[in-house]
């Protein structure tokens, strides 16, 4: 109670300090700087047992950032799409020529700078004629690829 007591006085003081002197400036002119002057003084004995509590220190507790979600691979996302792009491309290639097919894959070899065609999996049912499969794939993709040619069964 005796502090709050005492902050109330200096309060006090402090405002009738800046009374007087607010009174005593004879120059109109600088009016508003003396004024901010004297409010700011009113305000840092104000809150100047703030700066007591703790022994000067505020401190906050900041809550926990919430765990943010990773984000997607896009470099596999992208890898993904060219796989799917150049299996369509092959499978319309052996359709227009007629070549039955029961599944085409794609296989990608990436490293840091390069992206190249690792080989190209078609599979034929059994009795199928594969002696034109490696052309069709080459003419299709625009340049030589390993191809590898297995029958179903």
């Amino acid at each position: 109670m005796e502090q709050i007591r005492a902050w109330v006085l200096a309060v006090c003081f402090a405002c009738i300090a800046a009374g007087i002197l607010g009174q005593l400036s004879s120059s109109r002119t600088r009016f508003s700087v003396i004024k901010l002057i004297l409010t700011l003084y009113i305000l840092i004995t104000a809150f100047a047992p703030l700066q007591s509590l703790g022994d000067g220190h505020v401190t906050f507790d900041i809550p926990e950032a919430p765990q943010t979600v990773q984000a997607p691979d896009t470099e596999a996302m992208v890898l993904n799409t060219v796989c799917t792009r150049l299996e369509d491309t092959v499978r319309s290639a052996l359709a227009e020529n007629g070549i039955a097919y029961t599944e085409v894959d794609v296989a990608l070899g990436a490293d840091s700078e390069t992206v190249e065609v690792a080989d190209v999996t078609v599979i034929v049912p059994g009795g199928t004629d594969v002696s034109g499969v490696e052309d069709v794939v080459t003419k299709a993709l625009g340049t030589h690829v390993p191809v590898t040619v297995n029958e179903e069964g």
